[in-house]
């Protein structure tokens, strides 16, 4: 017994090291918990199966759940066009103007990202898309 409590008594000892400490080039969050870089809004128009879109995706995890045909496909190709990819790495279409919702003559995808410092925006990134042009490449 006195070599158990022995060895119950030097475990109690190690303790667990301590968390790194953040160094100045590490993300940190700000009040609304995003990092820079995080998508903090998305707006669409005429895009795909949405007439209009604004949300505010949370700091964290976020799920887009739906049956199929409801969008969560756009959702994600928007992100991408509005981040500058390229449509033929959608594999949806050849040309940005095909991403143009039916029976509309242009679209609008915009994505706001959260900043280097706590609490700003660090860019907007857009993209107007006229369904006539092959390219779509006008960017905000």
């Amino acid at each position: 017994m006195a070599t158990s409590a022995a060895r119950a008594a030097k475990r109690a000892r190690i303790a667990a090291p301590p968390p790194p400490t953040p160094t100045p080039t590490q993300l940190r969050r700000g009040d609304g918990g995003y990092v820079p870089g995080n998508i903090v809004e998305i707006e669409l128009s005429n895009f795909m199966t949405y007439h209009r879109l604004a949300c505010r995706p949370g700091p964290r995890l976020n799920l887009v759940l739906g049956p199929n045909g409801s969008g969560k496909s756009s959702l994600v190709c928007a992100i991408a066009l509005a981040l500058a990819a390229d449509p033929g790495v959608l594999g949806r279409a050849a040309s940005v103007g095909a991403f143009v919702k039916r029976g509309e003559e242009s679209g609008h995808v915009k994505i706001s990202l959260a900043g280097t410092h706590p609490n700003t925006l660090s860019a907007s990134r857009g993209r107007s898309i006229p369904r006539t042009s092959p390219s779509g490449s006008s960017m905000v």
